[in-house]
């Protein structure tokens, strides 16, 4: 009797233990079943990684556009203001979707990896046998002008620290969020001026919403050496901006028949006299783009939003 209980609890024992096994084996099998739905699901969000590293929102926000249809990069144009927030080996990755789309085979083993994930990839033709139609030519030619940018830096890892004088020269101007010239208040802009480190910044004023959270200020700036590996600009204010709500026109309503005074709401500047308020912001590299071939765009990274220089002349943000 002491035996054959023995035996039930080792039976009962060797059961836990094939429980335990399964269990550990379903845990290692079960994330590549994950992966391997998520190849195959439509609500794919983001990309998968290349060479080992992570592809940033802006890029999967472009490639989700294709990522199911290739077809679509046939014809998509890619916008500058979009390109410029894209790395070099993303705009590389982006690039070979073109030509990945028409069955490009590629030397690189780890590109014919990455783009055999996707149900549409059928290599069949060397890259340069590749058929483009125009509208693939000018992003070809518009994403490989954005790769092989000139950087102007101030301070860089391998060289020490940079011309700082070349980069405050080519700092000077009006820098505007988005390339299109609009009138002042429409977009938010950067001014910088290189005699005296003065800057201002101006809101985008048409929406409420914004310009309540985000107002204008201005004062002097430095450029912080040795921040590695993000460069810095400290900004101290002199002066800002505030909302007041003022009186508009009035007018008949036509429900009760009285007059209506209306509310506006009006922007004013307040110098903040010897109560000075400080800023540190990140600052990338000064990048100047051949978007054409007489034409060139320069752009920057201020707190990681992209601002396009419109005039070299800081007065011309008013």
């Amino acid at each position: 009797m002491k035996r054959h209980k023995q035996r039930k609890s080792v039976v009962r024992n060797s059961h836990h233990i094939i429980h335990f096994v399964l269990l550990l084996a379903a845990s290692v099998v079960m994330p590549f079943s994950l992966n391997a739905q998520s190849k195959n699901s439509s609500s794919k969000t983001t990309m998968p990684p290349y060479f080992g590293k992570k592809t940033g929102l802006h890029f999967n926000a472009m490639a989700n556009r294709f990522i199911e249809d290739g077809s679509v990069i046939s014809w998509m144009s890619f916008p500058e203001e979009e390109l410029a927030y894209l790395s070099a080996w993303e705009l590389r990755l982006l690039v070979n979707h073109i030509y990945a789309r028409h069955g490009a085979r590629f030397a690189n083993d780890s590109l014919t990896t990455y783009f055999k994930q996707f149900s549409w990839y059928e290599p069949r033709m060397a890259s340069f046998e590749v058929p483009l139609n125009d509208v693939e030519k000018s992003n070809v030619y518009l994403i490989n002008a954005f790769k092989n940018r000139l950087l102007i830096t101030f301070d860089n890892p391998k060289l020490g620290t940079g011309k700082l004088d070349d980069y405050l020269r080519n700092l000077n101007g009006c820098w505007q969020e988005g390339t299109s010239t609009v009138g002042s208040g429409y977009r938010e802009r950067f001014s910088f001026t290189q005699s005296d480190k003065s800057f201002a910044f101006n809101a985008n004023q048409v929406q409420e919403s914004v310009y309540r959270k985000k107002l204008g200020y201005s004062g002097r700036f430095t450029l912080l050496h040795n921040m590695l590996p993000d460069k810095k600009i400290e900004l101290e204010i002199y002066a800002k901006d505030f909302v007041r709500k003022v009186p508009g026109g009035t007018y008949r309503d036509p429900k009760t028949g009285k007059n209506v005074t209306r509310t506006g709401l009006k922007i004013f500047t307040e110098d903040l006299g010897t109560e000075h308020e400080y800023k540190t912001m990140s600052i990338s590299d000064i990048a100047v783009v051949a978007v054409e071939e007489n034409l060139t765009k320069t752009f920057i990274k201020i707190d990681g939003l992209v601002y396009w220089r419109i005039n070299t002349d800081p007065g011309g943000c008013e």
